[in-house]
């Protein structure tokens, strides 16, 4: 089944903050991804972006770029991506 999205940040940079909710039995569970909505070959349609980055450890590096064309990750995308996944974190550590 596929999970819910839900756009939280529609542009900055080309990039859009994107909430995924997961299907399965806890509602809470959600992940916070960096979606390249702009420079792939393709145009973004408010639905989908093909492409993105998922923030993975509480090290953000130079090394944060997009999987389809390698565009480096505007340290704004970083900075909210790593704080609303660690808001998701604490949220599902107190149900």
């Amino acid at each position: 089944m596929r999970s819910a999205r839900e756009i939280l940040v529609p542009d900055i940079k080309g990039w859009a903050v994107v909430k995924y909710h997961h299907s399965g039995d806890d509602d809470d569970n959600a992940t916070i991804y960096g979606e390249h909505i702009v420079g792939c070959g393709f145009r973004f349609d408010g639905e989908e972006a093909h492409w993105c980055w998922e923030w993975q450890d509480a090290e953000p590096n130079k090394e944060d770029r997009c999987w389809e064309c390698q565009k480096p990750v505007p340290k704004e995308i970083v900075g909210l991506v790593a704080m609303m996944n660690w808001k998701e974190i604490d949220k599902s550590e107190k149900v």
